[in-house]
């Protein structure tokens, strides 16, 4: 029963880890949404249909290579994401942001949690780069079987740590987090001679071996391949995009557009930005050309424009000018 047990959650991590590569790229690149329960369902089946006839044809599977094989792709997608999260940290503008100017302009009480790690996060680039040294050296140590059982002991209080913060501050990556936790216990689980001589007994422990079969290590380059492409895509395909003029928090003296009820403009980074309306506030987006001096705000849940015009700007103060005699003159705030 033990042996039928390792072997179903050998399957079914080393196909979690498959999937959960594909579903990066596939929210990165806007495929898919990363929401599709279905998918962990069919995982879990194609797991015991598999685990059923490793237990059928046993006699004539190699049980010891395919089962290396299997922890080799758990350790690859592991590896992956410990080290996609430490260059993360590393590659400008880093992981951690300073939060958007709408939320760092809410009293601190109400700015919401998140926000207030990210910021933390983010205020020493000393303190990103210690927490990237430690998921650069656990994700590159476990892609080898010499220093996988090392690897796992260091990813111990890494993962435990993303996945505390995580509850604590609502990240939004509590199931990943659990998920690479799961995973490394398991490899751990599979070392625990080597654990109780190495923290306990003393006891001499054979060296780590390892026999991988051709399918172990193609799934295992498939999720290297994915990574690959992942980073390329996040510092080459999608650049970060450079500040515009209007960047900043504005506050509204006159205005005579339609919309007479705006008090507050937010043009963020990346064409994102938010209008405060009284105590109300909604989300917009933004296009600024600045050769031609032209500005669009627009609604994305509707995809309504409200406003498109030009805009005049002197010092900190500025004006939008759109069709007929609607005016907005607003003065930087910061």
């Amino acid at each position: 029963m033990l042996k039928i047990a390792d072997r179903f959650f050998a399957a079914t991590l080393a196909l979690l880890s498959l999937w959960l590569m594909v579903v990066y790229l596939a929210v990165l690149f806007a495929w898919a949404n990363a929401h599709d329960s279905w998918c962990l369902a069919a995982i879990g089946t194609l797991a015991a249909m598999a685990t059923a006839l490793w237990s059928k044809y046993e006699q004539r599977i190699d049980s010891t290579r395919l089962l290396d094989s299997l922890l080799l792709v758990i350790s690859t997608f592991i590896a992956s994401m410990m080290i996609w999260y430490g260059l993360g940290k590393l590659i400008p503008p880093g992981q951690f942001s300073q939060p958007p100017l709408f939320e760092a302009d809410k009293p601190y009480y109400q700015v919401k949690p998140f926000w207030i790690a990210w910021g933390f996060f983010s205020h020493s680039p000393l303190y990103n780069a210690a927490i990237a040294l430690g998921e650069l050296t656990a994700g590159i140590l476990i892609l080898f079987q010499r220093t996988r059982r090392l690897a796992c002991c260091l990813l111990i209080p890494i993962i435990v740590n993303i996945l505390l913060v995580n509850i604590a501050f609502d990240i939004g990556i509590t199931s990943l987090a659990a998920t690479l936790l799961t995973m490394d216990l398991y490899l751990l689980l599979h070392e625990r001679r080597w654990l109780m001589s190495a923290f306990w007994s003393g006891a001499p422990v054979e060296p780590a071996t390892s026999s991988v079969g051709r399918g172990g290590r193609l799934m295992a380059y498939a999720i290297a391949a994915a990574f690959a492409i992942h980073v390329y895509a996040i510092t080459i395909i999608f650049p970060i995009a450079a500040p515009t003029p209007l960047q900043g928090v504005w506050t509204v003296r006159t205005n005579t557009s339609a919309h007479r009820e705006w008090t507050r403009l937010y043009f963020d980074v990346d064409g994102e930005g938010h209008i405060r309306s009284g105590e109300d506030a909604q989300r917009v987006t933004f296009d600024v050309d600045a050769k031609r001096r032209h500005v669009t705000i627009s609604e994305p849940e509707k995809g309504t424009k409200l406003f498109d015009g030009t805009y005049e700007l002197h010092g900190s103060d500025l004006m939008l000018a759109a069709a007929g005699s609607a005016r907005v003159t607003l003065r930087r705030v910061r």
